[in-house]
């Protein structure tokens, strides 16, 4: 079963961001297709501000985004975390992810969901980050990967090692 998840935006005639809010597709017959219950499923993630670059955990239980105000210059977004005991509940509202500050985007999950990638913006460079964060003892998802903590703890964020 091919989940997607996905940003439905509409912008200006210059090209910048007017709306942008996260939806869930299914693929179904070769093709994605929005879910029916796509909407309730977001809705405390989907705000009037600018939702974008989702992650989800490999089990469908932890969504990782992008959200900011609006995009200009001295924008600063921010990456946040939602969860949801099922993937047929909503995901709950998001809480910002402490361990990450200033301007952060576009996360990426690890598939055992222990260290979270995403690009910051150092001294006018883009820059790749990781943080990372330990198993709950004897916890486990259904998928077998060890069960996230409630967010990301490093003591500090640090680039991504050289590939």
């Amino acid at each position: 079963m091919g989940t997607l998840y996905a940003v439905d935006s509409r912008s200006s005639a210059a090209g910048a961001p007017l709306t942008a809010d996260l939806f869930i597709a299914r693929k179904r017959d070769g093709a994605f297709e929005r879910t029916a219950d796509s909407d309730n499923l977001l809705r405390l993630v989907n705000t009037t501000e600018l939702e974008y670059a989702p992650a989800v955990s490999s089990d469908g239980l932890e969504l990782f985004f992008t959200r900011v105000h609006e995009i200009r210059a001295e924008a600063e977004p921010r990456i946040w975390r939602s969860i949801r005991r099922s993937v047929r509940e909503p995901f709950a509202a998001p809480q910002l992810v402490s361990a990450i500050s200033g301007f952060a985007e576009a996360p990426a999950l690890s598939p055992d969901g222990l260290s979270l990638h995403y690009h910051a913006r150092v001294n006018s460079r883009f820059v790749i980050f990781r943080v990372t964060r330990e198993p709950k003892a004897g916890e486990v998802h259904l998928n077998g990967c060890p069960q996230p903590t409630r967010k990301p703890s490093p003591p500090a964020r640090r680039p991504a090692p050289p590939s």
